[in-house]
């Protein structure tokens, strides 16, 4: 008796080797071979005021729908150990504050232990995170030729390099969405300007599936966006100020991950002076090929 047809299956990890599957039972499947393509979700949040920080960051944590279904789960978890509804770093880094009713968690040490295993169960669950931060005092020195492009506001530069970030690791035919912490003041322009990054960046236009805003309270990995980059900008204020901070070891801890550990990326970029005049020099460059390089529109 002739066995079944089999179907076999080609994927890819996001960012990591092709693996064969083999799957039985589809005997009424005349198919011999498939290809399945990720479709990747990144969410994104930004952290700090340009108009009264040193710093201001974006960052965005991605993976595939099932990732972040398991994800979900477990940091609903540690919120509930924790009398937490959502986790918001804004009242969470004040160590001077309870971080709950159920916790008190008072004092950096005992901060610190609080939320590790949020950074635990990012690094546990998903796979890649893209973070930016930009040197505000250089941005607003920086050649004409950058804030003709993104404005006055750096954020918009960090969307840009974190978005081109994210599409690197993909391969032919992947896509990936986007899906923003909902804010009324930045959400149509950060749209347009995703529109504009689909018309002037090839490897944007067929890559990026969506754009979407939502609520962090409804979706946890809002949450962890908002935790990455609240960090990343702490970070990136030591960087550029020499301003220590207490959090350090959350930071290093994100960046290190385990043996059995999902998280395989972890892109941090620091623009300051040097790389804001590299960037003019290369947007100057561009502009002979695409005249209008405008990206946000005044």
């Amino acid at each position: 008796m002739a066995s079944p047809p089999r179907l076999v299956v080609v994927y890819h990890d996001y960012g990591r080797e092709a693996i064969v599957s083999e799957a039985q039972g589809f005997d009424f499947l005349e198919i011999k071979q498939a290809e399945l393509f990720m479709m990747i979700s990144a969410f994104c949040d930004e952290s700090g005021k340009f108009d009264s920080e040193p710093a201001v960051s974006f960052a965005a944590v991605a993976g595939t729908p099932a990732e972040f279904s398991e994800f979900h789960d477990e940091w609903q978890r540690h919120l509930r150990l924790n009398g937490l509804k959502v986790l918001t770093m804004k009242r969470a880094l004040n160590a001077t504050k309870r971080l709950s009713q159920k916790r008190s968690a008072l004092g950096c040490a005992n901060r610190i232990d609080a939320l590790l295993p949020f950074i635990e169960c990012i690094r546990k669950r998903l796979q890649n995170i893209v973070t930016v931060a930009v040197d505000v005092e250089a941005y607003k020195n920086a050649p004409s030729v950058i804030q003709g492009i993104w404005t006055q506001d750096p954020h918009f530069l960090a969307f840009t390099r974190t978005v081109i970030a994210l599409l690197k690791p993909l391969r032919e035919r992947d896509t990936i969405n986007i899906i923003c912490d909902d804010e009324e003041k930045t959400a149509l322009p950060v749209y347009r300007l995703y529109r504009r990054i689909k018309l002037i960046y090839a490897d944007a236009r067929s890559r990026l599936a969506s754009l979407s805003f939502a609520d962090d309270e409804v979706f946890s990995a809002l949450q962890a966006a908002d935790m990455v980059a609240s960090f990343m900008r702490l970070e990136a204020k030591k960087r550029f100020t020499n301003e220590d901070y207490e959090y350090a070891k959350l930071w290093k801890s994100l960046g290190s991950p385990k043996k059995d550990d999902r998280l395989w990326g972890f892109g941090g970029s620091f623009v300051g002076k040097v790389e804001l005049s590299k960037l003019a020099a290369d947007e100057a460059r561009a502009k002979k090929a695409h005249a209008d390089r405008r990206l946000v529109s005044k």
